[in-house]
């Protein structure tokens, strides 16, 4: 089976959408009883048409009932399911570390993530998130000494 529908939301609106499998996923989805226009069109490509791919995308999710999530909300459920992947035993600890590693190299704006999702009580506290400057760092987040 192909990813679900959720998963590949939050891939999209975190730009890391593998383009590529989507007419595969889209013909599982039609398989699981969902349909529509866009939905059919996608399964019907052969991966090839990135650009096309890319703008079906979105109506083939809501033709699903899957709306694209913000930027915060498609980061909490790409690591849940990345945790719950390893509670049930798929992944181990490594390979959720090295996913998560690249998922920080591929979200170069995590700080603003992690901004955008935290109560506004806790914006801008001095020491709260990941965008907090850290002892022994400059402004810029890089290291004082030399």
């Amino acid at each position: 089976m192909g990813k679900p529908p959720e998963l590949v939301a939050a891939e999209y609106a975190l730009r890391s959408v593998d383009v590529e499998r989507m007419p595969w996923y889209a013909a599982d989805w039609l398989a699981d009883g969902h349909d529509g226009p866009a939905l059919r069109e996608l399964a019907g490509l052969d991966g090839t048409d990135t650009r096309l791919i890319g703008e079906l995308l979105p109506d083939a999710l809501s033709e699903v009932g899957v709306r694209v999530p913000s930027a915060a909300q498609a980061a909490d459920t790409w690591l849940a399911t990345l945790a719950q992947r390893l509670i049930d035993g798929e992944v181990d600890e490594r390979t959720v570390s090295e996913h998560v590693s690249a998922f920080v190299s591929w979200q170069l704006d995590v700080d603003e993530i992690w901004r955008s999702h935290r109560p506004a009580r806790d914006r801008g506290r001095v020491g709260s998130g990941l965008g907090a400057r850290q002892p022994g760092t400059g402004d810029d987040g890089s290291s004082a000494m030399p």
